[in-house]
């Protein structure tokens, strides 16, 4: 795991938002050097006098930025270089990370344009209630843009960058609709997940109620999509409609999985991308298997307890790749 990620779970670490599993790893990852353990004491007590900062607290995040470069720049007098003691970097550290939590985290009001942003950064997730009711999650490194005159406008419009799930408040006088790429995803109330891929294509999946998704480059190609229904847009314009069983693709906003009657290779594929990990298994022949298990936030060692039960295996971790062995 990279040192900025390290960064983005000290954040999330003063805020109490890291499961077990990652509160584990960033002590482990702390114990290796000293003035990691002196960064988030700083930044845990510079938290603790800023908790009573109001909601809509706005920060220059790039000037924080440009003013930590400038502070631990490299000064060269006599031909010899100099740079700031750790401590001191470490104080201005702690500062600057605080002030980008707080402002990735908090409403960002984009005055040139009269928009509202909320964004995340990786590993973070955040919830939060348009000014008419409607719920929106954000999955990690996901951003939501809206006009601030959302509530008077004839339609109610938001921009979705990455995924989050959506719990809209019904009004049949004013459509929602998320445009996400060059998609449209249109309803009245219901709730849904959208998701944009890496690759560039776009899908929804509806839990309630019913939504149209259409792209805009071809809006005569529109899907209706029910509960249980998932419609996939690819960045080339094809349409695709599917259906799913189990809401495992929400393992990000919930931490909860099922598994019924499920082949291992589908319950294995799952578990990599809901934990961002890998499995290397010793015999193929355990992917036809099937199992039958559910996971409520649980930790990643209770997971690999669990396999090692049904499975009648051993379960070691090599580097980055988790081995599956026989006993």
């Amino acid at each position: 795991m990279s040192d900025e990620k390290y960064w983005n779970l000290m954040s999330r670490y003063v805020s109490n938002e890291l499961s077990l599993e990652e509160t584990e790893e960033l002590l482990e990852w702390l114990g290796d050097d000293p003035v990691r353990a002196e960064l988030l004491k700083e930044l845990q007590d510079t938290w603790d006098k800023t908790k009573n900062y109001p909601e809509n607290f706005k920060v220059d995040t790039r000037a924080a930025w440009q003013k930590l470069r400038s502070t631990i720049a490299v000064e060269k007098t006599d031909d010899q270089v100099r740079r700031i003691d750790s401590f001191r970097w470490i104080k201005i550290a702690a500062m600057v990370l605080l002030v980008l939590t707080i402002g990735v985290l908090s409403y960002k009001q984009l005055s040139t344009s009269g928009l509202i942003e909320v964004e995340t950064l990786a590993g973070q997730h955040k919830e939060l209630i348009l000014p008419d009711g409607s719920k929106v999650w954000l999955n990690s490194n996901s951003s939501l843009t809206y006009e601030e005159s959302f509530n008077s406008d004839e339609q109610r419009t938001v921009k979705l960058t990455g995924e989050g799930f959506f719990e809209i408040k019904r009004n049949p006088d004013k459509p929602f609709i998320v445009t996400t790429g060059r998609t449209l995803t249109q309803v009245l109330g219901t709730s849904f997940n959208i998701k944009q891929e890496d690759e560039g294509n776009i899908k929804v999946s509806v839990v309630t109620g019913k939504v149209s998704f259409k792209s805009k480059d071809n809006p005569v190609q529109e899907l209706f999509l029910l509960p249980g229904d998932a419609g996939l847009i690819t960045k080339e314009g094809y349409v695709a409609k599917s259906s799913y069983e189990d809401q495992n693709f929400l393992f990000w906003k919930n931490k909860s999985l099922t598994f019924q009657n499920s082949p291992v290779s589908q319950v294995i594929k799952t578990l990599e991308g809901a934990y961002e990990i890998s499995f290397r298994l010793e015999n193929s022949a355990l992917l036809n298997q099937r199992i039958t298990t559910s996971f409520d936030n649980a930790s990643l060692n209770d997971v690999s307890d669990v396999l090692e039960a049904l499975l009648d295996v051993k379960i070691v971790k090599s580097d980055s790749v988790y081995l599956v062995k026989k006993k």
